[in-house]
């Protein structure tokens, strides 16, 4: 099969198993890299993407094309017997035809680690530090909001790609289990030295002193247990739970949750509801098809987003008047700026079939958002073409559908497609 017919099957492929498994299809879609569950291995990687995206404001080709060049490293060195050191960084440019030209880095990761005793590990320099169990969203993990690359990127390599946090970090892991205390100094005065354009933008996880304590105790093979503490300054502290239950071979449950004390969104005509305890939660299954693929659902849930009642009141408010638009386009950025829910409620749809064909050189994938407030949606497929094993072709075919005003449907971008070309060294 040629490649460009390997995709087109790749894509169909996608779409039937989706509908054929899924009997109540539920929502998904975010940010993606060149790979789908998990990083790159460590070495050179070298990407070429060629995007196209339809506006739903007038275009011209040249407006929607894109092409950009990502120099990706991720090493790692053991200079000694119990030290080692980890980099992880990329530099990009991006290009249009209509003349504008972009360029920037950034230093996801830089540390050393070091193991002064068995089962003791003590880590300093930029670490990505990353919490939670859920694939779509994740409550507990409060450094999300550092995620770097393209916004069709899915969650699970969002998850990789993204700036991480300097700090000093104690590890333990023993047959009890493990635990981690993780202690991040305020830096934020180095958002105004420059030093952002070194890639560091160190304000992004570093903007105020936090401490966090992590618990996992062992509870056996098919129960896992994950209990945090965040203590940072200028919020109330946070406690979060993470856990898995293998249910069967085949079935796997989750939940993810974040209990803190937050103020609600409101109605534009109304001020923000009182701060109290309000939960952040995802949860829901994962199950291993007959055929190996995996299809995950979610329901994603924040007490302090707005409720069904309160979002109609936004949307009717930017129908009928500039300022209105206005005010829900900066609740949308600050709210998208942090990852965080503008909805109270929404589902995550995720299918991941790696090889389907048996043959090692082909993976599929498909997310699904929705949002029930007003039915919104957006659809992501991507399909993968491992040529050799240092090169590989990826297709992204991504959009939106949804009413005027709506989450979805009022994104600036209506649907993007993406080849990307992937050489690792």
């Amino acid at each position: 099969m040629t490649p460009p017919a390997a995709f087109a099957a790749c894509v169909l492929l996608a779409c039937a198993a989706a509908a054929a498994q899924a009997q109540e299809p539920d929502p998904a879609a975010f940010r993606v890299e060149a790979s789908p569950e998990a990083p790159p291995p460590w070495g050179l990687g070298w990407q070429t993407t060629l995007e196209l995206r339809d506006s739903r404001q007038p275009q011209t080709w040249a407006d929607a094309a894109a092409l950009e060049q990502v120099l990706d490293l991720r090493h790692e060195w053991q200079p000694a017997r119990g030290l080692r050191l980890a980099l992880s960084a990329r530099a990009e440019t991006r290009v249009m035809p209509a003349g504008r030209t972009g360029t920037g880095g950034a230093l996801r990761e830089a540390y050393a680690s070091a193991e002064p005793a068995a089962g003791w590990f003590v880590d300093a320099g930029r670490v990505n530090l990353r919490q939670g169990v859920a694939q779509g969203w994740n409550p507990s993990d409060w450094l999300r909001a550092g995620g770097l690359g393209a916004a069709w990127q899915n969650p699970a390599a969002a998850r990789e790609n993204r700036l991480g946090a300097v700090m000093l970090r104690l590890q333990r892991s023993a047959a009890w289990g493990s635990a981690e205390l993780a202690w991040l100094p305020d830096l934020a005065a180095g958002a105004d030295t420059g030093l952002a354009d070194w890639g560091l933008n160190l304000e992004r996880g570093n903007d105020r002193q936090a401490l966090f304590v992590r618990v996992a105790p062992a509870l056996g093979e098919t129960l896992t247990l994950d209990l945090g503490a965040l203590a940072r300054a200028g919020e109330h502290p946070a406690w979060s739970a993470n856990l898995t239950a293998l249910l069967s071979p085949r079935w796997l449950a989750l939940l993810e949750l974040q209990w803190q004390t937050l103020a609600g969104l409101a109605a534009p005509d109304r001020s923000a509801r009182a701060a109290r305890p309000r939960p952040r939660l995802a949860a829901g299954a994962n199950v291993t098809l007959d055929s190996g693929a995996v299809l995950g659902l979610e329901w994603h849930h924040a007490a302090d987003a707005l409720d069904r009642g309160d979002w109609a009141a936004w949307r009717s408010a930017a129908s009928v008047s500039a300022e209105g638009r206005q005010a829900l386009g900066a609740l949308r950025a600050g709210r998208a700026a942090r990852l965080d829910p503008l909805v109270r409620d929404a589902f995550y749809l995720r299918l991941q079939w790696n090889d389907p064909w048996h043959d090692g050189r082909h993976d599929l994938a498909g997310h699904l958002r929705w949002n029930p407030a007003d039915n919104s949606r957006w659809l992501q497929l991507e399909a993968a073409w491992h040529a050799r094993p240092d090169w590989s072709l990826r297709l992204v075919l991504a959009g939106s559908r949804g009413r005027p005003y709506s989450e979805f449907g009022a994104r600036a971008v209506r649907g993007v497609a993406a080849l990307t070309s992937d050489w690792r060294f």
